[in-house]
């Protein structure tokens, strides 16, 4: 089986969540489904962060390499003799 990404296993989360907590008002939790909706609850947490990193670090990277392709492209600067 193919490891979801994080992206897709977020958006399945929320969703389930989302139903939970639907549930939730017409019946309470279990403590089982209390447990259940709060491990959920972290890793939602987890996976929004580490998207978030990823996103930070890309961005910069991108930035990195402009700034260096900005560097590689200035033209040499002319040197003034003073005599």
């Amino acid at each position: 089986m193919v490891p979801e990404k994080r992206e897709a296993e977020l958006k399945r989360l929320l969703k389930e969540q989302h139903k939970a907590r639907h549930d939730e008002v017409f019946g309470g939790f279990s403590p089982a489904e209390r447990a259940e909706y709060e491990g959920k609850a972290d890793r939602i947490h987890a996976l929004e962060s580490e998207i978030q990193a990823s996103a930070v670090s890309k961005n910069g990277s991108l930035s990195a390499k402009a700034e260096q392709e900005r560097q590689w492209n200035k033209e040499p600067e002319k040197r003034h003799s003073s005599s």
